[in-house]
């Protein structure tokens, strides 16, 4: 039990270290991350997007199934 626990502190002293030395690089690299976001802004405001998330609604189905479940 002792060394899991310390293997598993071990790890997340890692994964904080390894993040603390990955900000300083993203906070550098700002202009990737506003070009990211504006393709992402693009892409969700397309129309096709909308038409998907229409297509992709279960409501109907799952107001059907409730009232057989109901039943």
């Amino acid at each position: 039990f002792q060394a899991n626990m310390q293997t598993l502190a071990q790890l997340a002293l890692q994964s904080g270290q390894d993040i603390s030395g990955a900000l300083p690089v993203m906070r550098q690299s700002n202009g990737a991350w506003q070009s990211t976001l504006s393709d992402v802004q693009t892409l969700a405001a397309h129309p096709s997007l909308s038409s998907l998330q229409t297509g992709l609604d279960c409501t109907p189905v799952f107001d059907a199934w409730q009232v057989a479940t109901d039943q």
